[in-house]
């Protein structure tokens, strides 16, 4: 017979992901279009970066 133990405590799971800075250029443009940022297309990689770290302060991700 084969019995399966869980060893998992009820701590957080942490996953690390780069900051806007690090991430490809079309990254960045998938985000604005998904978050209906007008002008993205022209943007620089820069701008683009603002836009990103703008939308993530509003905390929209997780919200229903």
């Amino acid at each position: 017979m084969f019995e399966k133990t869980s060893t998992v405590k009820d701590e957080p799971v942490i996953i690390n992901i780069p900051g806007p800075e690090e991430w490809p250029i079309t990254h960045l443009r998938n985000c604005c279009k998904k978050n209906k940022v007008k002008g993205y297309t022209k943007m620089t990689r820069e701008e683009l970066v603002v836009e990103v770290r703008k939308i993530i302060s509003n905390d929209k991700f997780g919200e229903e």
